[in-house]
């Protein structure tokens, strides 16, 4: 049986992190997972499913430093499925992800960081460009 599985998204808040009473750690967390699929009618949408993660030992460790709300992660890791009892009586179940291993993405800037710094960049080249055009009507070689 193969029990295997691979997800990438943004972690949707920051990490929780215990100490259980065998003094192992335990860090968890839940990411978003987006899928954009077409519709009959040409149109888009765009689906998102919320996975919580469980991480343990040292990647407890490694996941309660990095795991921040909006950070992209790519975990691997196994299906849990946690049974019990409700207060009346009734059976529940969740699905969860045991982490093997989780990868952080870098922090990308804001959308407005990154548009001022190209702007910048293109006001850097647009003055480049200007003085090499100077020197070229001036004779002047490189």
């Amino acid at each position: 049986m193969i029990n295997k599985v691979i997800l990438s998204g943004n972690v949707v808040r920051d990490s929780d992190v215990k100490t259980i009473g065998n003094g192992a750690k335990l860090c968890k967390f839940s990411i978003a997972v987006n899928k954009n699929f077409r519709l009959q009618d040409g149109s888009f949408r765009e689906e998102t499913s919320y996975i919580d993660i469980d991480t343990w030992s040292y990647l407890a460790d490694k996941c309660e430093k990095g795991c921040k709300k909006g950070r992209g992660v790519t975990v691997v890791g196994r299906i849990k499925q946690d049974r019990w009892l409700d207060d009346k009586g009734g059976m529940r179940s969740k699905l969860k992800i045991v982490a093997e291993n989780v990868e952080f993405r870098e922090i990308s800037a804001r959308k407005e960081d990154v548009c001022q710094a190209t702007s910048e960049e293109i006001a850097d080249l647009a003055e480049a460009a200007e003085s090499v055009a100077i020197e070229q009507a001036s004779g002047i070689e490189f």
